[in-house]
């Protein structure tokens, strides 16, 4: 039976976040099909790298402040130590709506920008 990644950990400035419930990299486009007189082509595309956090609040201390993450790093690892993701040029973009359904906990949605991703500034796939 194969073992799957269930969880990561997650450093934003060399501080790390527990006070998470998910973690979602973005959707990458790396090319786009160029449409030719009688055929069809490719075109690379610069990668944009974005990643949103679903961050539940601490109820028993301070919150992290998202706002002042601007050129910074995040570092994911996932369980197992088998793959590790840099992000590099890290800038908060919007601190989303906050949902509590009066049984669970407050999760307020963090979407992020990054200008590297392993090293790779997006201008090659």
């Amino acid at each position: 039976m194969s073992l799957y990644v269930t969880r990561c950990l997650l450093s934003i400035n060399g501080t790390d976040i527990a006070d998470f419930k998910a973690f979602t990299e973005k959707q990458r486009t790396i090319r786009k099909s160029v449409n030719l007189m009688y055929k069809t082509g490719s075109a690379d595309l610069t990668q944009r790298y974005s990643f949103d956090l679903e961050y539940v609040v601490p109820k028993d201390k301070a919150e992290f402040n998202f706002d002042q993450v601007e050129g910074g790093t995040c570092v994911v690892d996932f369980d197992g130590g088998t793959e590790q993701i840099r992000f590099g040029g890290v800038h908060c973009i919007d601190v989303g709506d906050s949902k509590i359904d009066g049984e669970s906990e407050l999760i307020r949605t963090i979407m992020f920008m990054a200008e590297t991703r392993n090293g790779n500034t997006g201008a090659t796939a």
